[in-house]
């Protein structure tokens, strides 16, 4: 069965109508649901995307997203994924090995969950996903 991870670079193109990624955001999330492929994401991504949208939209657009999110959750249309001590070892591995790649910690988390769960396509503006052998979701 096809899932889709989701990474803090997909959900600010979505929620950010300047992002340079915006139309094309919203076109692959709208063959998602057409397609009805289950979500997954880290909690560790929504920290990252809570904070970024804060930064960039304001509190409110923040929490809007949030809450969304959180409905998504609840409703079982996104798995969110809790960080386990078992994943923030193996992404502290890849945080200290790839040093030259300048990975953000939680791309690192995503990196160690998306090696244990297999067959997961990426939903993702960063190219650093690509770099590591994930597949892209293109549709």
């Amino acid at each position: 069965m096809r899932r889709v991870f989701f990474d803090t670079s997909a959900y600010i193109a979505l929620t950010d109508a300047s992002d340079q990624f915006h139309r094309e955001a919203v076109e692959l999330v709208e063959m998602l649901i057409r397609a009805r492929l289950p979500r997954v994401t880290l909690n560790y991504v929504l920290a990252e995307t809570y904070t970024r949208t804060m930064h960039k939209l304001g509190h409110r657009a923040a929490v809007r997203l949030g809450e969304r999110l959180q409905q998504d959750g609840a409703a079982g249309k996104l798995s969110i994924i809790q960080a386990d001590a078992a994943l923030d070892n193996t992404a502290w591995k890849l945080f200290q090995r790839y040093r030259d790649q300048q990975f953000s910690y939680v791309d690192c988390a995503c990196f160690a969950w998306l090696q244990q769960a297999g067959q997961v396509e990426v939903f993702a503006f960063d190219k650093h996903f690509t770099w590591m052998g994930f597949s892209p979701f293109q549709g």
